[in-house]
């Protein structure tokens, strides 16, 4: 049920792009009821209808049972706290955190887009299901790196810092994040534009070398290292399904998207003042996934949530191609493609079984 729901307001958003301009005064009205359309989805999917569900259910009712020595953040315990309050239903907390994440991607969504809904269906094909309908936690760590972009690419790296650690306490991966902050908004020359296209080559290089071996969760990532090595050690085990395919048909495709945004600067810089800064964060991110190849956990986790800011680049697709229907058209299937990996992880299947979903 979660599945086909998700796919109807997917293909309804799409819809509202092609008649986004003759909307007028009811955009704004049109844009909220899709906002809370997708938090009532996240906030009553079935428990056990997704990979995490069930996990968050019983560290739920654990921490009702007065057992606080999880490995969870301490804003998790607060809020299962909170929602334990109205009754043992884990749905109360889904609701919370559907609220958070939702909302605070639709008010970053409208600081860092031109259009109202084309990072809507951008972001209902993959990361709603993955953060919101999943990795709730990093749902909310998500929408503040998002918030973060707009005061990061006009110079405030402070208060680009404190949305991050706002998100770090829903989410220790946050600290994955700070390193990052070095990271400008310039416009690239064609020489740093090779280095950034050679990035993900390198990343290659590195898999085939071995660098992963070279890392030490529990000691070299503090916070989250002793959650990444129970992961690690899952997959190890046989425990976990989480693989990496390095030459997977969508990750593929992910790597050409980001050389066909890298080619089009000089277009996209005048469209999207924030390009620079997120092109070279979504390259950080696919390199990421290949360097880390070896470790599935930290790669998965480390690429899925510095590639969020592939909602907005996405939709800078549309400028690149004319006419205007044909560059909507286009855009509503490379994120049709992205939503048939992904809704397969929320029990439904499109027109094919990826069998892996990146």
């Amino acid at each position: 049920m979660t599945g086909i729901a998700i796919c109807v307001v997917f293909f309804v958003t799409v819809l509202l792009v092609y008649i986004e301009d003759l909307l007028g005064k009811y955009r704004l009205p049109t844009y909220i009821v899709i906002c809370l359309a997708l938090i009532l989805i996240a906030g009553t999917r079935m428990v056990g209808g997704d990979p995490d569900s069930a996990n968050y259910e019983g560290t739920f009712i654990t921490i009702l049972s007065g057992d606080e020595e999880l490995l969870v953040e301490y804003s998790f315990v607060v809020l299962s706290k909170f929602a334990g309050i109205f009754g043992k239903n884990i749905h109360i907390l889904f609701f919370i955190y559907a609220i958070l994440g939702v909302s605070l991607k639709f008010v970053a969504f409208r600081q860092l887009s031109e259009s109202w809904f084309m990072p809507v269906f951008f972001y209902i094909s993959y990361f709603f299901i993955f953060h919101e309908c999943m990795q709730m936690r990093t749902g909310v760590l998500s929408a503040m790196f998002l918030l973060s972009i707009k005061p990061w690419g006009e110079g405030n790296k402070l208060k680009a810092f404190g949305y991050l650690l706002v998100g770090f306490v829903f989410h220790y991966s946050a600290l994955i994040l700070f390193p990052l902050l070095f990271l400008g908004n310039k416009v690239m020359t064609f020489k740093e534009r090779v280095f950034w296209a050679l990035l993900i080559p390198f990343g290659y290089v590195l898999f085939y070398g071995g660098f992963s071996f070279f890392l030490d969760f529990s000691t070299d990532l503090p916070y989250i290292g002793e959650k990444l090595s129970a992961y690690q050690m899952g997959v190890e085990r046989g425990l976990s399904s989480l693989f990496v395919n390095v030459f997977s048909p969508l990750f593929l495709f992910t790597a050409f998207l980001y050389y066909y945004l890298l080619y089009f600067q000089d277009t996209l810089v005048e469209k999207n003042k924030y390009y620079p800064l997120m092109i070279k964060i979504l390259g950080i991110g696919i390199f990421s996934y290949v360097a880390l190849g070896s470790l599935p956990a930290m790669a998965q986790r480390v690429n899925l949530l510095l590639r969020v800011v592939s909602i907005i680049l996405y939709t800078n697709v549309f400028y690149t191609l004319l006419p205007r229907w044909a560059s909507i058209s286009i855009a509503a299937l490379i994120a049709f493609i992205f939503l048939n990996y992904a809704v397969p992880s929320v029990s439904f299947h499109l027109f094919w079984d990826p069998g892996e979903f990146f």
